[in-house]
């Protein structure tokens, strides 16, 4: 059977060494130590591209994570863009300001940028 261990972290990052012992039903045991070159993520997502096309506004990032806008530049209330695979962000443009930040999965969090519409 397959069992798994969540949650053995926090680690810095380098080579750590695990000892893995597996016990059957039978009472037999197997042994194996295992090294892992463990790889922090500290860099935020990028905002490669945005754009407005109609009246909804689209944001693309370099990697998965979510982006949200708020009215304050604190980004108090925020509210989080839609988004399918976590790379394309749209929103309905309905303010003429919103604050935007992009946080991925790992909790690093990008700029807050003032972002202003104006209508043709």
């Amino acid at each position: 059977s397959i069992h798994r261990q969540e949650n053995l972290g926090p680690f810095d990052p380098g080579d750590k060494k695990f000892n893995l012992i597996c016990k059957d039903s039978a009472g037999n045991t197997a042994n194996q130590f295992i090294t892992l070159k463990i790889k922090v993520d500290e860099i935020q997502p990028v905002i490669q591209k945005l754009y407005v096309l109609g009246a909804t506004f689209t944001i693309e990032t370099d990697e998965i994570s979510t982006c949200s806008v708020s009215t304050k530049l604190t980004m108090e209330e925020p509210a989080q863009l839609a988004t399918e695979k976590g790379l394309e962000h749209v929103m309905q443009v309905d303010k003429d300001v919103v604050f935007l930040q992009c946080t991925d999965r790992f909790g690093n969090s990008g700029p807050i940028y003032q972002v202003a519409f104006t209508k043709e």
